[in-house]
């Protein structure tokens, strides 16, 4: 017996950015619906956040990848589209 598995939508999209005292954390997060199907169809989503990007006061921006699965050539394009889409 097998199943079908599509992925209906499949992206990363940054976070909304959140102040603690100099710093301002930015999330990137990776959102996943899939359809299954075996007899009848089922929905699942996922939610898995991948990185942050650490702005402080003075300008200074560092990344912090949290994913080991994902390299940061990865999260950089991904990025770059979210922000061509809007």
């Amino acid at each position: 017996m097998s199943f079908d598995n599509y992925a209906i939508y499949d992206k990363m999209v940054l976070g909304k950015p959140r102040t603690i005292g100099d710093l301002t954390f930015i999330p990137l997060i990776h959102i996943t619906v899939r359809a299954y199907y075996i007899f009848s169809l089922f929905l699942g989503m996922s939610i898995s956040p991948e990185a942050f990007i650490v702005r402080e006061a003075g300008g200074m921006i560092s990344f912090y990848n949290i994913s080991a699965d994902t390299t940061f050539e990865e999260l950089l394009a991904n990025i770059m589209s979210t922000a061509d889409e809007e």
